[in-house]
């Protein structure tokens, strides 16, 4: 049996990758060439999701509930990495940070940097709607990794 990091469950890799079908089935419905793959490893980094033609760089956040502690040093990083593969890739592309919680993004909204760092790198914030049971079970895996997690990590100064 697989041993999975407890920072990121088997639960949250599976609802990627539901996630990442959803967000197409939804949001690429008329758009037969939209085909995720692995990232290319000579860029050195990995998306959740990547398509070539048209290009289209995807991170997903399987979060539920309120961002705590470095949460939203991970989503930076997550924008981060969309555009560099952008920039080494040396044209435009369609930049996707897909959530399925809403609360999970609050520190998104209204006038934060880290709003503006999204709408100055054209980074789209979508909303991903997924069944359920799927969040379900990812908030018993937060709980879960909750447990073993240092109080001190839980809560973010200031």
């Amino acid at each position: 049996m697989m041993k999975f990091q407890d920072s990121h469950s088997g639960e949250q890799l599976n609802a990627e990758k539901i996630i990442l079908e959803t967000l197409k089935q939804q949001y690429f419905t008329g758009d037969s060439t939209i085909h995720f793959g692995e990232t290319p490893s000579v860029l050195g980094v990995k998306l959740d999701g990547y398509s070539v033609e048209p290009l289209v760089l995807v991170e997903i956040w399987a979060r539920v509930g309120k961002a705590i502690g470095a949460h939203p040093d991970k989503v930076m990083s997550d924008f981060a990495k969309m555009v560099l593969i952008e920039k080494m890739l040396g044209r435009k592309g369609r930049k996707i940070f897909a959530v399925i919680c809403e609360d999970a993004i609050r520190f998104l909204q209204g006038k934060s940097w880290y709003r503006k760092f999204a709408d100055v790198h054209d980074i789209e914030i979508v909303l991903v709607k997924v069944p359920e049971a799927l969040k379900t079970q990812i908030r018993m895996a937060q709980v879960r990794q909750a447990s073993k997690m240092p109080k001190k990590l839980k809560q973010r100064p200031g």
